[in-house]
């Protein structure tokens, strides 16, 4: 409960880039972590991405935020929830092909893309239209 409304302080930020920023984190955080293993090579990927993410909360850094959705994510795909998560990070942004490009490429980055990988995908793509 007091996740979910932490979550919603943050997700009400009206910088929309740092909306922006949480549903990446959010997002790259499920396609990391739904095939059960993390590489190498995807760990590398997605710590030069969260680097790189612009952030503008002054109320909690990018990697306190990453690691409460960790838990949020895995139990969306432990109680097969996916599309509720998708469809709550992916509210207002609407093509977004930013969003889209570096989901693929964190999914493409150990040489395979996991069905469960594509399906989630496949969600991101609907749900930006």
């Amino acid at each position: 409960m007091l996740l979910s409304k932490l979550k919603g302080l943050l997700l009400s930020e009206t910088d929309p880039n740092q909306t922006k920023s949480e549903a990446m984190i959010a997002l790259a955080t499920l396609i990391y972590q739904c095939d059960g293993k993390i590489k190498a090579s995807e760990q590398a990927e997605f710590d030069k991405f969260l680097l790189e993410l612009p952030w503008t909360n002054p109320r909690i850094s990018k990697e306190t935020f990453h690691s409460g959705v960790i838990g949020e994510s895995r139990m969306a795909l432990e109680r097969d929830q996916i599309e509720a998560f998708v469809e709550k990070y992916c509210v207002g942004l609407s093509g977004d092909t930013d969003l889209l490009a570096s989901l693929k490429s964190l999914a493409e980055v150990d040489g395979h893309v996991d069905d469960r990988e594509a399906a989630i995908l496949l969600m991101v793509t609907a749900k930006l239209g």
